[in-house]
């Protein structure tokens, strides 16, 4: 699937859980994947927590990311829980240093895991952030193809 970039912000219409947070840092109502800034293709490498939609008419999922503003403050928001909440064994919070060696063993030994959508991908953008490109948005299925509109099942970032 190629990536395509939606171009602005609705003004007046900010949701009101716009961080779309719960307690563990990874989770939230949103999606993060990878854009490989060679080929403008989606990598995705956080496991899938559920089947597909069965309703689905395509194989492939929809990303649609959200506008430069939203994926900002979500990203700066989930980075910032990141380094203040990874800890070691005996419940100290890691250094930067120590997180960052952290998140290159994530990429290295594949160690990717379901529902940890902005760790998973975060890793990868800072194992090479030249060649990848960090996005935040919604990531579902299309369920119905009409003339005039597409139905969209959003699995995340609604």
């Amino acid at each position: 699937m190629k990536y395509v970039s939606i171009a602005c912000c609705p003004k007046k219409r900010l949701p009101l859980d716009r961080l779309r947070t719960m307690k563990e840092v990874s989770i939230g109502n949103y999606h993060f994947w990878c854009v490989d800034r060679e080929t403008n293709k989606v990598i995705d490498n956080t496991p899938p927590s559920a089947e597909p939609d069965e309703r689905r008419i395509k194989e492939d999922p929809l990303y649609i990311p959200w506008c430069e503003e939203w994926q900002k403050e979500q990203r700066e928001y989930c980075i910032d829980n990141l380094y203040k909440n990874v800890r070691d064994w005996d419940g100290r919070v890691n250094t930067k240093e120590e997180t960052d060696e952290w998140l290159s063993d994530i990429v290295e030994y594949e160690y990717y895991e379901e529902k940890k959508c902005f760790r998973n991908s975060y890793a990868l953008w800072k194992s090479n952030p030249r060649r990848y490109h960090l996005v935040c948005g919604s990531f579902g299925w299309l369920l119905e193809d009409k003339p005039n509109y597409q139905i969209i099942g959003l699995d995340y970032g609604y």
